[in-house]
């Protein structure tokens, strides 16, 4: 591994792009609870080719040798439906496994910062999902914080946790209430 460029993408780099957005979504699937929708990937890369010399928002690569090896979205936003505090949101933030644990994650954070920093923004926010500890002890490890939880329940689950009948055709991976009181497994994607 040679030194790492953290550079700003450009038109040229959209092919590399997808490939590391389809690393990064082989990486989250086990995870998910909703199925991305048809073209999505599609919608997301449009999103990168507006973003492309905007200056709301900063979509960083990081290149090893002329190998895109990892990138980072970030993007001036409005996250709290109840203030109008700015704040720097960051998606899209995968390092190949080969350039893990090598400053490659480091280094597209600190292009972010510098971002937020040029924009006057004093908070990034992200999201992450629960399971994916290696990237939550990343990011808690830079000074993240968690705010909120999302909780996800099955309609039929939770009418069974309640002890309410199931519903016509409808099908529970929880235990009827009145028969057992040992806690039930979650499916997996949670």
């Amino acid at each position: 591994m040679g030194e790492i460029l953290i550079r700003r993408a450009g038109a040229g780099d959209l092919e590399a792009v997808r490939q590391l957005l389809e690393l990064l979504s082989e990486h989250q699937k086990a995870w998910r609870v909703f199925e991305p929708r048809s073209g999505y990937r599609e919608e997301i890369m449009n999103r990168y080719r507006r973003a492309l010399g905007a200056a709301h928002a900063r979509h960083l690569l990081a290149e090893d040798d002329g190998e895109l090896v990892g990138m980072a979205f970030a993007e001036e936003i409005t996250p709290s439906g109840f203030s109008d505090e700015r704040a720097c949101e960051v998606t899209s933030v995968v390092v190949r496994p080969s350039h893990r644990r090598a400053g490659v994650g480091r280094g597209l954070m600190a292009g972010v910062i510098a971002f937020a920093r040029e924009r006057g923004l004093a908070r990034l926010t992200l999201h992450t999902f629960m399971p994916n500890e290696e990237a939550r002890a990343f990011f808690e490890g830079l000074g993240f914080w968690p705010r909120y939880v999302q909780l996800i329940g099955d309609v039929e689950d939770l009418a069974a946790g309640l002890g309410l009948p199931a519903a016509a055709g409808g099908t529970s991976t929880a235990a009827p209430a009145e028969t057992s009181s040992a806690p039930t497994e979650r499916p997996a994607a949670c």
